[in-house]
């Protein structure tokens, strides 16, 4: 993960280990905070020789980080740790740290989260069943020091895998978009959808999901876009789809990234920009073919205005993330 600071720099997760030891058995996961020059301020490790998995980080609005993580775990324990979530201030000190679960339900990896207007935040957590418990998704308010506030549970299906599709807080509502997906191999895409929470309660106010009769899309990112909301979306063919709603998720629009490439990874690769302009990423290219990475600038009615193709004749290069 990388996340812009508020004030100066970057902040940027990773894992390190000694050479001389098993790449896969010593990882110790680190958080390095950088200035616009690239110049290291600081770093701090976590658990010495314990991988973690760095779900999001997100800057607050007092300069500090918001940080979600999920201790690493092979799948034969069957992922039972809560995700944690904890808040750095600018140099780097845990101001707090708790962890969330979804009851019996198992977490997967997946989460995001948000700043919200009262200075707390918004989290988004997957899960899958697992010993005939439910599976859904999780939508958690928490206040400014990370105190539980209220959780809801959205599902259609409980024998079902969930992944978080994004979340953001905008007009004193709370909008947050998932896919779901067969339990069993090959996992197909099922459906996703866009829903509204009431930020006090957190209380639904309206569902809305793709069209059951049309091609399974997943969405992957969500964003306050002009006067409505920009869903970063992807189907079977791995086409990138942009959609554009307005704040009660009617479709206004919708425009298909067409990648020459073949597309690797569709999601969350959006950013935008004060005037509505978006930058895109996507990550292309073959599985054992050469890897391309497609950066484009869109203008606010998602016109391109410019593209570059980056590639490596490196065969280890994977490309971007």
């Amino acid at each position: 993960c990388i996340a812009n600071d508020k004030a100066n720099g970057y902040l940027l997760a990773g894992d390190y280990y000694p050479s001389v030891r098993d790449t896969f058995g010593s990882k110790t996961t680190c958080l390095i905070h950088i200035n616009e020059n690239g110049c290291a301020i600081w770093s701090e490790a976590m658990t010495a020789g314990e991988e973690e998995v760095i779900q999001s980080i997100i800057s607050t609005s007092d300069t500090g980080f918001l940080v979600s993580a999920f201790p690493f775990q092979p799948e034969a324990a069957n992922y039972p740790n809560f995700l944690i979530v904890f808040k750095l201030n600018k140099q780097g000190s845990i101001e707090w740290s708790h962890s969330y679960s979804s009851g019996p339900s198992v977490n997967n990896y997946y989460s995001t989260m948000c700043e919200t207007g009262d200075k707390g935040f918004a989290l988004e957590i997957g899960s899958f069943p697992s010993g005939g418990n439910p599976s859904f998704l999780s939508i958690i308010k928490i206040d400014q020091q990370g105190r539980f506030t209220w959780g809801r549970k959205l599902s259609s299906e409980d024998n079902s895998l969930y992944n978080v599709g994004g979340i953001i807080e905008k007009n004193g509502f709370i909008y947050a978009t998932g896919s779901v997906y067969e339990n069993v191999t090959p996992f197909h895409l099922l459906r996703s959808f866009l829903t509204q929470l009431d930020i006090t309660t957190g209380t639904t106010n309206w569902t809305k999901q793709n069209d059951p009769a049309q091609p399974s899309v997943s969405f992957t990112d969500l964003h306050d876009y002009r006067n409505g909301l920009l869903i970063n979306s992807f189907t079977a063919n791995a086409l990138s789809d942009l959609i554009y709603t307005d704040n009660d998720g009617n479709v206004l629009s919708a425009h298909i990234v067409n990648n020459p490439y073949g597309s690797l990874k569709g999601g969350e690769n959006i950013l935008v920009i004060p005037g509505n302009d978006l930058y895109f990423h996507q990550s292309s290219g073959l599985p054992m073919g050469p890897q391309k990475d497609i950066i484009m600038r869109l203008d606010s009615d998602q016109q391109i205005l410019w593209q570059h193709d980056f590639h490596s004749e490196d065969p280890s290069f994977a490309g971007w993330y």
